[in-house]
């Protein structure tokens, strides 16, 4: 994330995350994270109106760091990013997301977010 947040410093950055699978870094960095547990979750897997009001409303730019498909997180992309999309590519997203990038079967997960990184960088060096 800190590279993330290096290539835009002026965004408001929110991670979405279970919060057993928080970012390692959170505790230095200058962004606000908001966690679920399978409470905030419905049985129809879908989030509940109190975790949906924990996000606080809708963002520019909303990234899906899944690799594999999880629903929630392709609701809660879909329901809070309104102008950009990004994530993994993975046909159940296909239709949902603006920017999908498609993973190197071999490479690792730090590639993978590398290769992210990249992209967006490029996305800022033409004014994004």
């Amino acid at each position: 994330m800190r590279r993330i947040k290096d290539i835009f410093l002026h965004w408001d950055i929110t991670i979405f995350s279970a919060h057993n699978k928080l970012p390692s870094d959170r505790d230095n960095a200058d962004y606000a994270v908001v966690t679920y547990t399978e409470d905030d979750i419905s049985r129809l897997n879908m989030p509940k109106k109190e975790l949906l009001q924990r996000l606080n409303g809708s963002y520019d730019l909303a990234m899906d760091l899944s690799i594999p498909f999880h629903f929630i997180n392709t609701v809660i992309t879909w329901t809070q990013g309104e102008q950009l999309r990004i994530g993994f590519f993975h046909p159940r997203r296909e239709k949902l997301y603006n920017f999908m990038l498609r993973r190197n079967i071999d490479a690792t997960l730090d590639a993978s977010y590398q290769s992210l990184v990249n992209y967006l960088h490029s996305f800022k060096k033409r004014g994004a």
